[in-house]
């Protein structure tokens, strides 16, 4: 199993339009993406977020992070900061 570790920075005083892209658009597509196993959005602290989600093999998680570049823009106003493939070695 391996990981996308996404960093996201949010507009000042857009946070909410920031969430409503996340559930209207971004779910939607990550839940039809091939391997997919489940994934996490943490609250922003401030103007910065977060996520993890897990995929079945390096190759999807590869797929979605050359898709997901730095500097991107998945919604209006969100732009991509840093993304990271992981192997996951352990859950509880």
């Amino acid at each position: 199993m391996y990981a996308t570790e996404v960093t996201v920075r949010i507009e000042p005083g857009r946070e909410e339009e920031a969430r409503q892209g996340l559930m209207e658009r971004v779910l939607p597509e990550v839940k039809g993406t091939p391997g997919i196993i489940g994934g996490y959005w943490m609250a922003p602290e401030g103007t910065v977020g977060h996520s993890v989600v897990l995929w079945d093999t390096r190759e999807h998680a590869e797929a979605v992070a050359t898709q997901l570049q730095e500097g991107s823009r998945p919604v209006d106003p969100v732009t991509i900061e840093h993304i990271e493939v992981h192997e996951v070695i352990a859950t509880v």
